[in-house]
C-alpha cells in the first residue's frame, strides 16, 4: 500500500530500475521484505526477555543458561538469519548481503550484534515464517533477489531501508497491539 499510494511516479521507477523488478510484482516483493524484517525475534535471547517465555522454553528443554544482554539486537539476528535462509535457497552472496544488511540496519543502531543461533529449534521457526511470508506476498514462487541491482543504487537502497522501516512502524503501532480482536469484524474494522 505505501508503495502505490505514497511513493511518487518517479521514485517508483527508481526502484523498477535498481531492482530489476516489473512494476505489478514490486509490492508483494516490497511486501515480503518487510514482512520479514523481524525474524530475529525468533531466537533465544530475545525470547528470553519475557520472563514467561523464558520458563516455557526451560520447560521444553531449551534452556542456555541465558544471561541478558543488551547487546544482542534482533534487527542484526535477522539480518544473519535470513542470509543464511537466502544463501540456503541459492541466492547470490552479493544480493543476500545488500538486502540482509537493509533489514538488520531498520533500527538505525550501530552498535550491538546479532546471535546467530545454531539451535534447530529456532532455525526451524525461522525458516517457516520465511516460507509462510514468500507463500503469502509472492504466491508460493521461489524467491528470486536482483542478482545485479541497477541503476541509483544509493537512492534506491535509502528508499528501500526507509519504507521497511516506516513498514515496521506501522506495524508495531497501537491499533496493530490487538488487531486479534478486530481483523474480520466490520464493525470493528470500520472505527479504524
Amino acid at each position: 500500500h505505501l508503495y502505490r499510494e505514497y511513493l511518487s511516479a518517479r521514485t517508483r521507477k527508481v526502484l523498477t530500475q535498481f531492482l530489476r523488478i516489473h512494476e505489478y510484482d514490486m509490492e508483494n516483493f516490497l511486501g515480503y521484505l518487510a514482512s520479514v524484517d523481524d525474524i530475529g525475534k525468533i531466537e533465544y535471547h530475545f525470547q528470553c526477555k519475557d520472563s514467561q517465555m523464558k520458563v516455557t522454553l526451560q520447560e521444553l528443554g531449551i534452556d542456555k543458561n541465558y544471561v541478558g544482554s543488551p547487546n544482542i539486537r534482533h534487527e542484526k539476528t535477522g539480518a544473519t538469519a535470513i542470509r543464511r535462509i537466502w544463501r540456503t535457497q541459492g541466492q547470490s552472496v552479493g544480493s543476500s548481503n545488500l538486502f540482509s544488511d537493509l533489514l538488520g540496519a531498520h533500527h538505525q543502531k550501530n552498535y550491538g550484534m546479532g546471535s546467530d543461533s545454531k539451535d534447530p529449534f529456532f532455525r526451524e521457526y525461522q525458516e517457516e515464517l520465511e516460507t509462510t511470508m514468500r507463500q503469502l506476498f509472492l504466491n508460493g514462487k521461489c524467491l528470486k533477489l536482483p542478482k545485479k541491482p541497477g541503476s541509483n543504487r544509493g537512492v534506491a537502497e535509502s528508499i528501500l531501508l526507509g519504507l521497511i522501516i516506516l513498514a515496521d512502524w506501522i506495524s508495531s503501532g497501537a491499533m496493530f497491539a490487538d488487531a486479534e480482536k478486530w481483523i474480520g469484524n466490520a464493525d470493528r474494522e470500520d472505527q479504524i
